[in-house]
């Protein structure tokens, strides 16, 4: 029996190609308890031919 997926159909995070053809991943990490304030992480991952699969 295949594992059920988890998805809800929510975008929980995104994926943006920069000109210089590096890409941005931004995903949502929660509210932050003591400020209250929305928590995304982001990390830039250099061009190349193994980029998407980072």
């Amino acid at each position: 029996m295949a594992a059920a997926s988890r998805s809800t159909g929510r975008q929980r995070g995104r994926i943006e190609t920069l000109p210089s053809g590096s890409l941005r991943v931004k995903v949502y990490a929660g509210i932050d308890p003591i400020t209250g304030k929305r928590n995304d992480l982001t990390e830039t991952i250099a061009p190349g031919p193994t980029a998407k699969r980072e």
